[in-house]
């Protein structure tokens, strides 16, 4: 499905800016975005975000060529209090011929955290991205105990390195134990298996006991991936993320 002018119009209509005119934003999101719904994600993200602000939005759609790429901003600092900023960054790319789009930041209201909104927000992305034939996501897994978040998710882990970081973050506060142990094992296994490989499933390490905790540190951040196309990720991912209503 295509988007016409009249799609821009609105989006500027409930407050979005564009960095092309409204005739080049149509032509870069219909040739390199097919099936992005503009209007549907600012409806989406107005509906679950405003009420949790406290000052005016900043909501920006940027779409550049080259390289062909969009960034949906929708942000609302606070200077004074940083626990009261929000901040949604996710920009969607190309990985050679696939579409790939990162989860650059999600940063809620101290006050909103914990309710599921984070969720919400990520189904209501995840509806653009089927949408639009997404074949990843990457994110840096490193803000507000987003460690633990992304593992939770689903998403593996690219670098070696920053997995056994972790592992010694853990050895002080958990050595000698056997959750410590079992997550050793896991790390051995792996990359005994795949000395080079980029998707160490550390969504198992945030089920050990004891472990989450070390996720959540802001020294133990680490990058990551999901496989939209593979169908148990992508299945697993969309019960993650419930419903955006």
């Amino acid at each position: 499905m295509s988007i016409i002018p009249r799609d821009v119009g609105e989006a500027i209509n409930l407050g979005y800016s564009f960095n092309q005119a409204t005739a080049e934003s149509v032509r870069l999101i219909n040739h390199y975005f097919a099936g992005f719904k503009i209007v549907t994600i600012a409806k989406d993200l107005d509906r679950l975000l405003l009420p949790h602000i406290s000052r005016a939005a900043t909501k920006e759609i940027r779409v550049t060529d080259p390289p062909p790429e969009m960034k949906i901003l929708f942000h609302a600092l606070d200077r004074v209090d940083k626990d009261k900023s929000l901040y949604v960054s996710r920009i969607f790319r190309y990985d050679g011929a696939k579409l790939i789009v990162d989860h650059e930041y999600l940063v809620l209201p101290k006050s909103s955290r914990g309710q599921g909104l984070g969720k919400r927000v990520l189904a209501a992305f995840l509806e653009q991205y089927q949408n639009m034939d997404v074949k990843e996501i990457r994110v840096w897994a490193g803000l507000a105990d987003g460690g633990a978040v992304w593992a939770k998710a689903g998403f593996k882990a690219f670098y070696r390195d920053e997995m056994q970081n972790i592992l010694d973050a853990a050895t002080v506060s958990m050595g000698g134990s056997p959750e410590l142990a079992l997550a050793q094992a896991q790390f051995d296994a792996y990359y005994g298996a795949e000395p080079h490989g980029n998707a160490f499933p550390i969504e198992d390490w945030v089920n050990i006991p004891g472990m989450e905790p070390v996720l959540k540190l802001q020294t133990t951040n680490w990058h990551g991936w999901i496989d939209l196309t593979n169908t148990e990720d992508l299945r697993n991912f969309i019960k993650y993320a419930g419903s955006k209503n």
